[in-house]
């Protein structure tokens, strides 16, 4: 999503570090991309080109006679105030969105929506976008943002990476995830809110290529108590998560304590996150009846996430009332583009059901050149599983037992 990630370095935090100049420098450049203007065009009659280049690039102290010549240029005008105000907004918009608050969110983007600092108030509209899950307009940020991010400060690039991992972790997307976490591997993080998010980022990472080892080394920083944190959203969803894992093969020691987790603080958005989190720790305790009835009664069965659970479960029990709403609402179903990973899970649920004997070879070339080729950069906790099953099972069938060796060291 970001061009060039495998090349892409976060700037050193330095101290004593003159963010003024560094604000007015980013505003006159994007200004520049905006109107499509060359540096030859904006220094004629200004400065040289080297000159400009070189105070987009923060590697001079530009002059005061030089700066209000060029807010003349562009028609813009660089203040102190608004300055104060961005950073501001800045230092707390990750606690903002920790605790899951776009209301919050868009009201810091309503206060700086007019200054002139561009990448400020962009940041803190995809975080709101985010929460929101409006992925068109994320997208469409991000790709601006994209163009300028390497003369970014090192807080902003570090909120540029958070908020385009989250999104690719949204859409169960883990093309170049690598990359993007290497990103952070010479990066010293000094909030507490960034070293937060980042530790949730590789919990959800490593939750859906079921990597544990990952979603353990960030245990501590995510449930210590001792902080401004809890409990918050994000918290809720990792512990979550860690019960989700101990219940496949300890389900009665985690199920009371699900019970008991309340979302109706959150909006109606995260409380489905968390019933949907609730319905796979309930999957595996086989509880599949009471997971089809609970999606009807919410009628949740419109999202495409909660109707590939009910084919799960009609896919695993033939419930007749699970095949039944699942047929009736997967028929002509509508996919939003974030979609497609429960589009192609309902698609080969729908045609398991159809065919329970496995006598359908169309499936297995689908399974083959299809299915498997966009898993290994599109993971999601259940389907991937299913997958495995579905096809290891098939291999040892028609006793492919060197084919099975390689797909599962493979996988």
């Amino acid at each position: 999503m970001l061009k060039n990630i495998c090349k892409f370095k976060v700037k050193e935090k330095k101290p004593n570090y003159n963010f003024e100049l560094f604000y007015y420098a980013q505003a006159a450049k994007k200004e520049r991309l905006l109107k499509n203007w060359t540096l030859d065009y904006v220094s004629h009659g200004l400065c040289s080109i080297s000159y400009m280049s070189k105070f987009e690039n923060h590697l001079i102290k530009p002059e005061t006679r030089f700066l209000k010549e060029l807010q003349k240029v562009y028609g813009v005008k660089f203040e102190n105030k608004q300055l104060e105000k961005t950073q501001e907004m800045l230092d707390k918009v990750l606690t903002v969105f920790i605790h899951n608050d776009h209301d919050a969110l868009y009201s810091m983007f309503q206060s700086i929506k007019h200054n002139n600092f561009n990448v400020p108030r962009s940041l803190i509209l995809c975080f709101y976008y985010l929460l929101i899950k409006d992925d068109n307009s994320l997208i469409k940020e991000i790709k601006e943002l994209d163009t300028i991010k390497d003369s970014m400060t090192n807080q902003e690039q570090i909120l540029l990476l958070f908020i385009v991992m989250q999104h690719k972790l949204n859409n169960y997307d883990f093309l170049d995830m690598v990359y993007y976490l290497k990103c952070f591997d010479e990066v010293m993080l000094t909030s507490y809110e960034e070293k937060w998010m980042l530790a949730y980022i590789e919990m959800l990472y490593g939750y859906h290529i079921n990597d544990i080892s990952i979603i353990l080394k960030h245990k501590k920083i995510l449930f210590d108590e001792g902080n401004m944190f809890y409990p918050t959203s994000g918290k809720i969803k990792a512990n979550l998560i860690f019960l989700e894992i101990i219940s496949r093969n300890a389900f009665a020691n985690v199920i009371k304590e699900v019970e008991v987790i309340n979302a109706n603080f959150f909006n109606d958005k995260f409380a489905n996150d968390i019933f949907y989190l609730r319905c796979l720790i309930l999957l595996n305790g086989f509880k599949y009846e009471e997971v089809v009835k609970e999606i009807i009664d919410k009628e949740l069965m419109v999202e495409d996430r909660f109707l590939a659970l009910i084919g799960y479960c009609a896919y695993k029990t033939r419930l007749d009332l699970a095949i039944q709403y699942f047929e009736n609402y997967s028929t002509n179903f509508s996919y939003a583009k974030s979609g497609e990973i429960h589009k192609i899970f309902n698609g080969f649920i729908s045609m398991l059901i159809k065919d329970p004997k496995n006598k359908n070879l169309e499936i297995r070339e689908i399974m083959k050149f299809d299915i498997i080729p966009y898993n290994k950069t599109h993971k999601h906790v259940l389907y991937s599983k299913v997958y495995y099953d579905y096809f290891v099972n098939i291999l040892r069938s028609e006793s492919k037992y060197k084919d099975t060796v390689n797909f599962i060291m493979n996988y």
